[in-house]
């Protein structure tokens, strides 16, 4: 088995060995291990040297063996505490709500979020509440709502903020960089950037820029940067952001560039049908002479999704229809 385990170790071997085992008696590292251990000493990489026991030492294992509990209780100590309070709920008076009056404020603010929570699950058994789609969308939103239309309904029921880390705005700087490199000059907005589009932690700004460079897209110029639309589908007006547009030979390409090399699921094409149709609503043309495709920028990649949603698909998307 050592032999397995010093041949097979892709990157690291971890190399263990202990003086006590079950016996009363130590017992010596075996002659393999310290070879082991002489070469990693040589090269500075030894974690630890427990000292050699006593030769009338007594096993540790024995004498004190330490003891626990598995799994891990992740309350520990309070486990008492927290059961008792629990029992202490569970045989406590039912209170009506609808006839509950204090002064307090705090607790008029309890007794308004408990109101809230059993009539959220009064609906949930009900069959649900139906949540009408904003008259407007971006296209991020329609691509939620291919993805998971409850999820959506549930994010705008109750909206949150998007956060943005450090690589979500490195991802927006490079989008910067792409305009001022082919002489654009448009304006962002928060809907504008991409959220769901963060950078890997492994890569920067300047690489972004030199694997770019470095593609069949950099040569080549655009006829359109940054194009922000609006567009109707259906029953709702739809806006968003086209990162690029080429043209070769009267057929034009919609280009988005994606910073993070993970390729993304089945319903990001409907950013692409989405821009591909505004691209053609723009310029008076059929859908058919323009095609969409993802460019992951780490990876040099171009994905073209086959079979794009049509519009009338987009507006059965909508209005949820199978």
């Amino acid at each position: 088995m050592g032999y397995v385990a010093f041949t097979r170790a892709r990157t690291h071997l971890i190399a263990t060995t202990s003086w006590w085992r079950d016996g009363s008696d130590w017992v010596a590292p075996s002659a393999i291990f310290e070879q082991v251990a002489l070469v990693a000493q040589s090269s500075g990489v030894i974690l630890n040297n427990a000292a050699q026991p006593e030769d009338d030492a007594k096993n540790p294992k024995l004498e004190n063996p330490e003891t626990g509990i598995w799994p891990r209780d992740p309350l520990g100590d309070k486990r008492a505490e927290f059961e008792a309070k629990v029992k202490a709920v569970q045989s406590a008076a039912v209170i009506d709500l609808s006839k509950f009056a204090d002064t307090d404020l705090e607790i008029n603010s309890w007794v308004d979020d408990a109101k809230a929570l059993i009539n959220e699950g009064n609906i949930a058994r009900s069959g649900g509440l139906e949540i009408a789609l904003p008259p407007r969308l971006s296209t991020s939103t329609l691509v939620a709502l291919h993805k998971d239309p409850i999820e959506l309904a549930l994010n705008i029921r109750r909206p949150m903020p998007r956060p943005q880390d450090e690589y979500s705005r490195r991802g927006t700087a490079f989008h910067l960089w792409i305009e001022r490199h082919f002489m654009a000059a448009t304006l962002f907005d928060d809907d504008d950037l991409d959220f769901r589009d963060p950078l890997e932690p492994d890569q920067t700004l300047e690489a972004l820029k030199a694997t770019w460079l470095a593609s069949d897209w950099a040569p080549r110029v655009p006829v359109a940067v940054e194009v922000p639309f609006e567009t109707v589908i259906g029953p709702v007006l739809v806006r968003g952001r086209i990162d690029a547009v080429y043209e070769r030979d009267g057929h034009f390409e919609v280009i988005d560039w994606k910073t993070g090399s993970t390729r993304l699921g089945p319903s990001s094409a409907v950013q692409l049908a989405v821009y591909r149709l505004a691209w053609a609503k723009l310029k008076g043309i059929n859908p058919a002479q323009v095609s969409a495709a993802f460019h992951y920028v780490p990876s040099g990649e171009t994905d073209r999704s086959a079979d794009l949603l049509s519009e009338e698909e987009l507006i059965k998307l909508l209005s949820l229809q199978p």
